[in-house]
C-alpha cells in the first residue's frame, strides 16, 4: 500500500515533531523510518540514515487501513541535489497531498549546520561549511530554497494538494494548525493529545558527533533496535545515551556581513514563497 501523503520538508523545520504528532491521529499513520527517502534515487545519496529502495519493503511500512498514510522525507525538497522527486510521487500517487514545512530561512541554515556537525561530524568553522553560497549545489542554500523547490511540486500537483505550514507558527498555535493540517489530510480535526506538547529534535538538545555512537546506531544491532522498539520507548533511552556519549553544540551566530549575504542570497526566494502562499511570514528575518 502506497502513503497517500507526503511531509517534503524542509529539512530542519519541524518535520520530525510533525511526524510524532500525526502518528498520535488514531486516523493517520506515518512510516516508521521517519525518512524512508523511496523518492529519491539511491546515486543521490548518502544516506546516514538509511533509505528504503525497494517497492515492497516501502510499500510495506504502510496501514492499508489507515485513512491517511504518511513519508515524511525531507530529501523530497531538495532539487538539484536530489532530482525528479514530483515526478516521480506524481506517476506513482498522483492524488498526493503535499505539506511542506518552513521556517526562517536563516535560522533553518544555522539549524542545518548544527544537525551537520551532530549528524555526519562536520568539523569546520560555520563560515567556512557554508562556502560559496552562489553555488547551485550548496545543500545549505538548497534547504532555504523554498520557492524553488515549491514550485517544481506545483508544476505537478495542483494549488490544493500543497498545504504550507511555518513552523514558527506550529510552536505558536500547535492545536490551531494541526487541526488546519488533519482537515487537509481529510482526518477528525477535532482530535487532540497530551503528545502535542512534546518538541523533539531541537537544536538545544543536539550533541556533537560521537564515533562510538554512530557507529552503535549504524550497527546490525541499531537497525533491529529501531525496527523493533516504538519510537516512544526507544526516543529518551536513545536521548540518554547520545548525552553521555559526546558534549552539546554550540549553536553559531552569523556575523552581520554572513546574514547579510545569506539575506541578499535568500530575499528573491522569500518574496516568491510568499508570490506563491499568500503568506506573510511576518516573523521571518528576510
Amino acid at each position: 500500500m502506497l502513503p497517500n501523503f507526503f511531509v517534503i520538508g524542509a529539512g530542519q523545520s519541524g518535520t520530525t515533531s510533525l511526524h510524532r504528532y500525526l502518528g498520535l491521529h488514531p486516523q493517520v499513520q506515518v512510516s516508521e523510518p521517519k525518512e524512508p527517502n523511496f523518492f529519491c534515487r539511491e546515486q543521490d545519496g548518502p544516506w546516514p540514515f538509511g533509505r528504503v529502495g525497494d517497492r515492497a519493503a516501502y510499500e510495506a511500512l504502510f496501514d492499508p487501513e489507515a485513512a491517511a498514510r504518511g513519508d515524511c522525507s525531507p530529501s523530497y525538497s531538495q532539487h538539484p541535489l536530489r532530482p525528479g522527486v514530483p515526478d516521480r510521487i506524481a506517476e506513482l500517487v498522483p492524488e498526493a497531498r503535499l505539506i511542506y514545512m518552513v521556517r526562517d530561512p536563516i535560522d533553518r541554515i544555522v539549524a542545518h549546520y548544527v544537525h551537520s556537525v551532530s549528524s555526519v561530524g562536520e568539523s569546520r568553522p560555520f563560515a567556512e561549511a557554508l562556502g560559496d553560497l552562489d553555488d547551485r549545489f550548496n545543500p545549505y542554500v538548497i534547504g532555504s530554497s523554498y520557492a524553488t523547490q515549491l514550485e517544481r511540486f506545483l508544476q505537478r500537483f495542483p494549488d490544493e494538494a500543497m498545504l504550507v505550514v511555518d513552523s514558527h507558527e506550529l510552536r505558536l498555535n500547535r492545536l490551531g494548525i494541526l487541526r488546519r493540517v488533519f482537515g487537509f489530510l481529510g482526518v477528525d480535526p477535532r482530535f487532540s493529545s497530551a503528545g502535542f506538547s512534546e518538541e523533539l529534535n531541537v537544536g538545544s538538545n543536539k550533541r556533537i558527533h560521537s564515533e562510538p555512537y554512530a557507529k552503535a546506531r549504524d550497527s546490525r544491532l541499531g537497525g533491529l533496535w529501531r525496527q523493533l522498539v516504538p519510537p516512544a520507548l526507544r526516543r529518551p533511552i536513545s536521548d540518554r545515551a547520545r548525552r553521555a556519549s559526546a558534549p552539546a553544540i554550540a549553536r553559531p551566530q552569523p556575523d552581520a556581513k554572513l546574514r547579510g549575504a545569506l539575506a541578499e542570497r535568500l530575499r528573491p526566494e522569500t518574496r516568491r514563497l510568499r508570490e506563491l502562499t499568500g503568506e506573510t511570514f511576518s516573523a521571518w528575518s528576510i
